[in-house]
Parts: C-alpha cells; structure tokens; sequence
C-alpha cells in the first residue's frame, strides 16, 4: 500500500498498490518523504490521482461494490496466470 489502509477510500484502489522487497517497504515507511517525493518523480499520474482520491471525503462501501471488485481482481489474476 501507497497510504495506509486504514482509509477506506484507499483501501481497495489497487493504484495505492506496489509490490516492495521487504526493505524497501521498511524504507518507504521509515522516510515518508522521500517516499512521497519518490512516487511524484516516478509515476506523476498515479501521484496526483492518489492525491484526489484521498482530497474525497469517506463514504461507505457498498458490500455489491466490494462482490464486483473481487470477481474482477480474480479475473485479472487468471489473466496473469495465463501468460505465464
């Protein structure tokens, strides 16, 4: 996670996602700074996106949402599988 999954809103966004070796996620959570300074110089549209999404207020997520969601992350992941 990019920020905290603690946010609801951010929680399921799988643009708040990246995979890390476990020193660099120590690092990213250690400097969140750098981190930040980091993410904006790499990848600018997911940066600012991130920055509107977490501007939004909170609201509910509807569990059909959560359903959706998970039926397309495991389409995705068969994908992936796939073209191994």
């Amino acid at each position: 996670h990019i920020y905290s999954r603690t946010s609801q809103k951010m929680r399921w966004d799988l643009l708040n996602s990246f995979v890390l070796c476990n020193g660099c996620h120590r690092f990213w959570h250690a400097n969140p700074i750098d981190a930040e300074n980091w993410l904006k110089n790499k990848f600018p549209a997911r940066y600012s996106y991130l920055q509107n999404i977490r501007r939004m207020p909170t609201r509910h997520i509807p569990m059909a949402f959560l359903e959706e969601w998970l039926e397309m992350a495991k389409r995705k992941y068969e994908d992936l599988r796939g073209k191994e």
